[in-house]
């Protein structure tokens, strides 16, 4: 007897232990980055809140949409590593509020989203301070301040003050349609007492308007990268303005008209109208014989080795190209079928 009770509190405190062992196991587990998912505004609001916290969620985290969402309210801004995937859906405005904005310790990547109708004196899209990643993206129909101090229709790239890093955007495969402000109707580069650096790679400028200054870019004092990209078809303004800034060619650009520093004046791109052309967002397609076409030679400027699709994920260099096409869409050549002569 005496030995079938001490066999049972053996029993008992072995599993105590275990449970003991197993919860504190539970307990000392590192905080981890956090995956989430939003598909309405108050999803998205309390993701960026929770995706902030690096405390709980350190690191990188991602929110991933599953609807379109149009914003009821500003946005929390991001303080921290945050990945938005858009998924293909679009995040709306509402011609009242702006999407993101982005704080000096905030290091920001969108992709595959569509960001339209947003609105802000400074940054319609996008405010950054921090860090900034746009990849396949399509900012639409953003409106930012007009005025000969204000714009940015769809992203403000602000150097900021207090000897804070320099504020920096990087855009790839994207395309910017129809956004509006007084400096830079797509784009305004400005920089205080600290740098302000805008590098922009595959990507379409179209339709865009400024009113004081710079229809798709505008750098006031600041630095902007241009390179294998098209800025075309303006609506009011020139392509490029600068207050004291500066643009670098890093080749293979084509832009209509000689005001986007040493790039000459090129040909009309026969760029075709913002549609669905395949892939998670809109874009605008070449049409056959554009002067953007075949241009870019494989392995120069990231064709086909760090570029290897475009904004829709078709293959750059398309297959039936050696080389890559300038902006955000690759044209595809023409299906060919070829039939057998039969001779009788």
């Amino acid at each position: 007897m005496r030995r079938a009770f001490e066999k049972s509190v053996n029993t008992v405190m072995a599993a105590a232990l275990m449970a003991a062992l197993a919860m504190n196991a539970f307990l000392v587990q590192p905080a981890q980055a956090a995956n989430l998912v939003a598909g309405t505004f108050a999803e998205l609001a309390a993701a960026i809140t929770n995706a902030n916290d690096e405390v709980n969620y350190p690191g990188a985290d991602t929110i991933t949409l599953t609807a379109e969402i149009t914003l009821a309210a500003a946005l929390p801004n991001v303080t921290s590593e945050i990945i938005v995937e858009g998924e293909g859906y679009a995040l709306d405005g509402g011609h009242t509020y702006n999407h993101f904005y982005v704080v000096e310790s905030g290091d920001f990547t969108v992709k595959n989203l569509t960001l339209k109708n947003g609105n802000s004196g400074y940054g319609g899209s996008i405010t950054n301070r921090g860090t900034l990643t746009v990849l396949n993206c399509t900012f639409q129909d953003n409106t930012g301040g007009n005025s000969a101090t204000s714009g940015g229709g769809a992203i403000f790239n602000h150097g900021k003050t207090g000897g804070q890093p320099t504020a920096t955007t990087n855009i790839t495969n994207s395309t910017f349609s129809n956004n509006s402000g007084g400096l830079g109707g797509a784009i305004l580069n400005w920089q205080a007492s600290t740098g302000a650096v805008v590098t922009i790679a595959y990507s379409t400028f179209s339709g865009n308007s400024g009113t004081y200054g710079g229809a798709d870019i505008h750098s006031w004092v600041g630095h902007v990268n241009l390179e294998t990209s098209i800025l075309a078809d303006v609506s009011s303004g020139n392509h490029c303005g600068f207050t004291s800034g500066s643009l670098s060619d890093n080749g293979y650009n084509l832009v209509e008209d000689a005001t986007c520093g040493s790039i000459p004046a090129g040909a009309d791109p026969m760029l075709g109208a913002l549609q669905d052309n395949g892939g998670p967002t809109w874009t605008q397609a070449l049409s056959t014989g554009s002067p953007a076409i075949d241009v870019i030679p494989n392995a120069s400027n990231g064709c086909g080795t760090t570029v290897t699709v475009d904004q829709r994920g078709e293959t750059r260099p398309s297959p039936d190209a050696g080389s890559c096409d300038i902006g955000a869409f690759e044209w595809e050549y023409p299906f060919t079928l070829y039939l057998p002569l039969i001779l009788r």
